[in-house]
């Protein structure tokens, strides 16, 4: 074997054939840098010039369904239960809590409701300002508490007189 790997080796490339080993090495930096700009040239194109790739957020707005508008067999409960559950998700997690408060009022589960506006104004939104939950505490509790009612409005008044909630508090305590 030794005899016949020594003769080849002497042979050298057969006549009219390329020595593509010795084409690789001789042009080796030639392949490199064209590799290189072809890299660069993907690595460009997938970072400066690709279509961006876009995220949004949707919000789901739940309006309470009340006994005149539900459709027949909707349980109230149900739609409660589906209420609480966007309550907890996300950005549409103020407004969720909104709703259900609202639903709350009407189905005279003050306590509840009451505990969704504190919580709302004490951790306020983009979506749920804490004026907006301040707003809809004091009115619920004008036929309650008139009292209570009427120092929510004075603070609302006293925080930021020029803003509409301000605005909307001074009418509403008249």
């Amino acid at each position: 074997m030794d005899t016949a790997q020594t003769t080849i080796q002497n042979l050298g490339p057969l006549p009219g054939h390329v020595d593509l080993l010795g084409v690789l090495l001789r042009r080796k930096l030639l392949i490199a840098a064209v590799t290189l700009a072809g890299l660069t040239a993907a690595l460009f194109y997938s970072v400066a010039l690709a279509t961006p790739s876009y995220r949004s957020t949707a919000a789901v707005l739940v309006r309470p369904i009340t006994s005149a508008v539900a459709p027949q067999g909707v349980d109230q409960l149900v739609v409660m239960g589906t209420e609480r559950e966007a309550a907890v998700t996300g950005d549409v997690a103020a407004l969720a809590k909104m709703a259900l408060a609202s639903m709350y009022r009407g189905t005279n589960r003050a306590p509840e409701a009451i505990a969704i506006y504190k919580d709302l104004s004490e951790h306020p939104t983009v979506t749920v300002s804490k004026s907006q939950a301040q707003l809809e505490l004091a009115e619920m509790y004008e036929s309650t508490d008139p009292q209570q009612a009427t120092l929510i409005y004075q603070q609302l008044q006293k925080d930021d007189p020029r803003s509409p909630a301000a605005q909307l508090a001074g009418h509403a305590s008249s």
